[in-house]
């Protein structure tokens, strides 16, 4: 998790502020071509998905990716971490080793969550069901995400904060954030009955049969 990054601390923080000043700059636009638009982002065709800084910054995707949103907004957020020099204190951190590489995958997996779900959408959310597993859910139905994606961005929202969230079903953990905070289980670990373990927590049922809890503060 992007707590384990001890080279580079408060790095996260810092990126989330980066994040946040960028959407305000598009308008808190989330349709990939559009935003690319704004931020003055041009896209071609070449052998592999990739990116130039430029100018003109570039996205460079292989001609089955053309018009693939999700793929195009991978590309725009390896272009934020250059932009931001998120990248070039990763490889300073880690160089180009696969260590290094994976924390570069994991941050544009952070961003995802921003991006998709601006600050508008979330407060949105909040505002009509408070800090609780029901908004999250709320926050992946307006955004079209994935409840996976709505987690990480709620867990993540304030650096400084204490949260936590997990998905399970059964007894299985299928995923989870924390923030600032810890849980007594790890992903793919079978727990008897987690509402039992954290009484604290708000869940929120999915008709699938998972189940989404998250925590505010130490569990």
């Amino acid at each position: 998790m992007l707590k384990d990054m001890v080279h580079v601390e408060g790095l996260p923080g810092r990126y989330i502020q980066f994040l946040q000043q960028l959407q305000a700059l598009a308008d808190h636009e989330t349709h990939a071509l559009a935003l690319s638009e704004k931020y003055g982002v041009k896209i071609r065709t070449g052998e592999r998905n990739s990116v130039l800084l430029g100018p003109p910054s570039t996205i460079i995707l292989e001609p089955w990716a053309l018009n693939n949103p999700e793929i195009i907004i991978h590309e725009l957020h390896h272009l934020m971490q250059k932009w931001s020099t998120v990248e070039a204190q990763l490889i300073n951190a880690y160089g180009d080793a696969e260590e290094g590489i994976h924390f570069m995958e994991l941050f544009c997996k952070f961003a995802e969550g921003f991006t998709k779900i601006p600050e508008p959408m979330m407060k949105k959310a909040t505002a009509r069901f408070g800090h609780t597993a029901r908004a999250v859910r709320h926050m992946q139905q307006l955004s079209f995400t994935t409840l996976n994606v709505a987690m990480f961005r709620w867990v993540h929202a304030h650096p400084g904060a204490e949260r936590a969230g997990f998905i399970f079903k059964g007894k299985g953990i299928q995923d989870l954030a924390v923030c600032n905070s810890s849980l007594p289980f790890w992903v793919g670990d079978r727990v008897a009955e987690p509402q039992i373990l954290l009484p604290q927590t708000s869940y929120f049922k999915l008709p699938d049969g998972r189940v989404l809890g998250i925590v505010e503060g130490s569990p």
